[in-house]
């Protein structure tokens, strides 16, 4: 007898065929270290993008392998990224302001130095290095709580670890998200939960925005 969770898993399992190609795997999706995590924790998800970000919310449950490679190939996109800002976003302001240091350090300190530079650079490229030194507090932290540790903890965000980091955002509990503070307790929120509050969030942001509208169009006639 066929159930329902079988042709999610069956579909699943294809997707990661795509992962297997990109990774240079010989042998299909069982090379993929990530493919029974995946089958078990995301085969709601139906686009490659949607199955990394469903493991990425199940981190803790992962098997050490299948950590290792989101790790592994988190570290190699990110080495990617800084190449593409540091070459374009930041081009500029890495002659003006780190061209001493640029030809012979790695793109970190050329990255750390142009954030250290604050307003003197240009708006895009600090909000650029900004989004990716995120990496260094943990993509789990990036997903759940980017916009808290950007508003509330930009203060030590910039050289702080995984700890300093929520006892930030612990301090200020009363200011941040669900998600956020389940992301600083420890507990793991399911894809569709993390979708279904950020849905929420949303609707709630657009109609706080109408209601300002509205409240500025009333003024104006009066």
């Amino acid at each position: 007898m066929t159930t329902k969770k079988e042709p999610q898993i069956w579909r699943v399992m294809a997707i990661l065929g795509v992962f297997s190609l990109f990774a240079g795997c010989s042998s299909g999706t069982d090379d993929w270290e990530c493919a029974e995590d995946a089958a078990k924790f995301c085969s709601e998800e139906d686009k490659p993008a949607r199955v990394l970000r469903c493991l990425e919310t199940y981190k803790p449950q992962l098997s050490p392998a299948c950590s290792e490679r989101l790790n592994r190939d988190y570290a190699e996109k990110a080495r990617n990224k800084w190449k593409k800002v540091l070459g374009l976003a930041c081009r500029d302001d890495v002659i003006k302001h780190c061209g001493d240091i640029a030809p012979y350090s790695p793109r970190e300190d050329v990255a750390n130095c142009l954030d250290a530079k604050g307003s003197a650079i240009d708006p895009i490229c600090r909000s650029k290095i900004r989004t990716i030194m995120f990496v260094r507090v943990g993509r789990a932290y990036d997903i759940a709580c980017r916009n808290e540790i950007i508003e509330l903890c930009d203060h030590i965000s910039r050289n702080a670890q995984v700890p300093e980091i929520s006892a930030c955002l612990n301090e200020q509990r009363d200011k941040i998200p669900q998600t956020c503070r389940d992301m600083i307790d420890g507990k793991v929120l399911s894809n569709r939960e993390i979708q279904v509050r950020d849905q929420q969030a949303e609707y709630a942001r657009k109609r706080a925005e109408q209601e300002r509208l509205d409240a500025r169009a009333i003024g104006a006639e009066n």
